[in-house]
């Protein structure tokens, strides 16, 4: 039998096969499947293509097979007297052949999406994940975070793990008793959340990693949560898990949200209900709390880091709205479960104080001087009122401190850590 060869072509053809074949070379498997491949076989690497298939369509992307049976064992060709087994490169082409969508009036986003989810799938490959977990004083939390994580079924990650100077002895406690796929990065000086996950992220993909993911400390994830979020994830778009409480375990904490991007409010849905058939369906929303988000390479190439003015609080709810600006698409996944043990870094006046300062900041991004001050005589004049009551009563500097500092932090422009 001769070898195959490739026919002659018109200068369209060879156009698009030049295409196709830079598309390939573009592709970050390239390497691997040129390495594993005879290309003249012009059959995928994938060792099980009906997952591919179930992949790609998962994400509303169309697949065929060209041919289920092979031509020389169809009935019209039956007078050949070509049984299974005479023409074995044509019966391995039609055993394991995918055909991808090819046509001249795809868009270039079309390609690039057909690309990236083929790219997700791996071909067998797993996608490398970059785990960012930031600790501060939390050493504790931290561990269990990390055990939880040593019982994925899902293995091809990393955990990028550093600690935002912790004045505690987190350090000591956490570096003999690292995993071997831990990355311990302390920090000399307290940077804040936003610009430690920027610490962990950056070295995700200085490290090769096709996706980050941006885990609190204070979580324990289910053995086959990583596994679930990156099947069920949508080509180029963000997602995140369900989240119930640690403590009840049955109690949701954050079920997707929704965000008012003109006024930075955002609401958490489901939580304190029991968990049920209404939290079972995955979702499109407008907001996802980075406690523990999943962020693909492309999309951080996109959409930039967190912004480290606000050092923490907040980081989410502008991320989200760039994500919106941006037409990245946002996800609850239930099927992928994490438990939250909630509050594990930061509570009560600090927190109301960031929260206030940060969405001022965001309600005000872009906009005058004059809006900001305009927009900050509300809340200050509403922070000082109760501030005031607190120190009548004799009580202690608290979460009605907290919104009064941060209303005038922001009126005097000073972000980042709050000082005194």
């Amino acid at each position: 039998m001769r070898r195959a060869t490739t026919p002659k072509t018109n200068s369209l053809d060879q156009e698009i096969r030049e295409l196709s074949l830079a598309a390939l070379q573009n592709s970050n498997r390239f390497a691997e499947y040129h390495a594993k491949t005879d290309f003249s076989t012009c059959h995928p690497p994938y060792a099980d293509r009906n997952a591919l298939e179930k992949h790609l369509n998962a994400r509303g992307i169309g697949t065929n097979k060209h041919y289920p049976t092979p031509i020389h064992l169809q009935g019209a060709y039956a007078e050949l007297g070509l049984g299974r087994g005479a023409l074995p490169l044509a019966e391995e082409i039609s055993a394991t052949e995918l055909s991808l969508p090819m046509f001249y009036g795809m868009t270039d986003a079309q390609v690039q999406a057909v690309i990236d989810a083929v790219n997700e799938f791996g071909g067998g490959i797993m996608p490398k994940v970059g785990i960012v977990i930031s600790n501060y004083n939390g050493w504790q939390d931290t561990l269990v975070c990390l055990d939880s994580l040593q019982k994925q079924t899902f293995t091809d990650f990393e955990v990028i793990l550093i600690d935002d100077a912790s004045p505690n002895d987190s350090v000591a406690q956490l570096q003999n008793k690292l995993p071997p796929n831990t990355v311990f990065l302390p920090q000399e000086r307290n940077v804040g959340f936003a610009a430690a996950n920027n610490i962990g992220m950056r070295r995700a993909l200085d490290d090769g990693c096709d996706f980050a993911l941006l885990l609190n400390n204070d979580t324990s994830v289910r053995p086959d949560f990583l596994e679930k979020l990156l099947a069920e994830t949508p080509a180029g778009a963000v997602s995140c898990p369900k989240m119930l409480f640690m403590d009840p375990p049955d109690e949701i904490w954050f079920a997707g949200g929704e965000l008012d991007p003109k006024t930075g409010k955002v609401k958490h849905l489901g939580g304190h209900k029991k968990d049920g058939p209404e939290f079972a369906e995955k979702k499109q929303v407008s907001f996802i709390t980075f406690c523990c988000v999943l962020l693909p390479r492309a999309v951080i190439e996109k959409v930039g880091y967190l912004d480290e003015t606000l050092f923490m609080y907040c980081e989410d709810v502008d991320y989200c709205i760039r994500l919106a600006q941006a037409g990245v698409p946002m996800w609850f996944l239930p099927d992928a479960v994490i438990h939250h043990k909630a509050g594990g870094s930061a509570g009560g006046m600090l927190s109301v104080y960031y929260i206030t300062r940060n969405t001022l900041y965001l309600t005000c991004k872009g906009k005058s001087a004059a809006y900001a001050k305009l927009k900050t005589i509300l809340p200050l004049l509403t922070g000082a009122a109760r501030y005031a009551l607190t120190k009548l009563l004799g009580r202690k500097k608290g979460r009605s401190y907290g919104a009064f500092r941060g209303a005038v932090d922001f009126w005097n422009g000073k972000m980042g850590r709050m000082e005194g």
